[in-house]
């Protein structure tokens, strides 16, 4: 069974729905590459989530060999503000991890069966302190987790 790390950044802020220009910016560090996708993906059409994703993929993604193997880091950027409760991100994710490993795997070994992966989330604490008068709803929440497939 492997275990991954996931973490990200579900976008909730009021200016980044309100301005469908406020692009995020996520950094990555050199020699990382990247990709936008829009939610929901291909692979995972029945996640109820829309938007885009923005991922940054490390060098030795896809090397077994590389110290920095199967590492990833994404965004959604949501286009409206659901209610995003630590079951709706765990229904989400499932989703978008089992369509993920399908569409990767086609069929082929290893043979990994994607309706036992199970998500387990924690909602991270952020050094970030809010804007005044901000409300919870436009501050961004951060998950971390471990899927395990």
């Amino acid at each position: 069974m492997f275990r991954v790390l996931a973490a990200s950044l579900l976008l909730l802020g009021t200016t980044v729905l309100a301005d469908e220009r406020a692009t995020p910016k996520l950094a990555a560090p050199t020699g990382w590459r990247g990709e936008t996708i829009k939610l929901p993906p291909g692979f995972a059409r029945d996640m109820k989530l829309t938007g885009s994703e923005y991922v940054r993929f490390a060098p030795g993604m896809m090397n077994p060999k590389s110290d920095t193997f199967f590492c990833y880091v994404f965004v959604f950027e949501i286009q409206s503000a659901p209610d995003l409760t630590e079951a709706v991100l765990t229904e989400e994710f499932l989703k978008y991890y089992r369509g993920l490993c399908k569409a990767v795997l086609r069929g082929e070994k290893p043979v990994v069966d994607p309706s036992e992966f199970s998500l387990e989330l924690q909602q991270a604490e952020s050094d970030a302190k809010p804007a005044t008068g901000a409300k919870v709803a436009d501050q961004a929440m951060q998950y971390t987790g471990i899927l395990n497939w």
